[in-house]
């Protein structure tokens, strides 16, 4: 279940009119991830932006991979992948991505440092389950790494198809 904020004031940075930034989760090579408000629904979402600062021909490459990882993500539905939400460009034309938020989402290799073999076992399981999904689907993940797999409340879900 997503969590709701209440809708008010703008506190943050609007992106695309409709998300508002409230905190960095991370940052990456070609961008930043952040958490932030959807103002139209309410919902609290990850919003992955992209910076883009290269020449002409990089930057249209970089836009065609976001476009790529949203047409991926979009048709896809597993309970241990992301879902994803929404695609588009804020005012400076730089793409972002929005997709749930998992809230105290740990690494895979952080929620079964101490837990006991059976939810290692299950995790792993979980995290087979999503392959299984993909490969089926024609989708070869091509990033796969425990910061790309997150545990909440015991169940997995698999982010970042960038490369996919």
């Amino acid at each position: 279940m997503s969590a709701v904020a209440p809708i008010d004031t703008v506190r943050g940075p609007l992106v695309g009119g409709r998300y508002e930034v409230l905190s960095r989760l991370g940052e990456g090579g070609l961008g930043s991830v952040f958490r932030a408000l959807d103002r139209l629904t309410g919902r609290l979402v990850t919003l992955k932006r992209l910076r883009l600062t290269a020449e002409e021909e990089d930057l249209e490459n970089a836009r065609l991979a976001l476009a790529q990882e949203f047409r991926v993500l979009a048709a896809l539905r597993h309970p241990n992948i992301v879902s994803t939400l929404d695609y588009g460009f804020d005012d400076a034309r730089q793409p972002y991505l929005a997709m749930d938020l998992e809230e105290g989402a740990r690494t895979i290799t952080e929620a079964a440092a101490e837990a006991p073999t059976s939810t290692r076992a299950d995790l792993l399981v979980q995290l087979l389950r999503a392959l299984l999904y993909l490969h089926r689907h024609g989708i070869i993940h091509r990033d796969l790494k425990p910061e790309n797999v997150l545990v909440v409340d015991g169940q997995v879900k698999v982010i970042d198809f960038g490369l996919s």
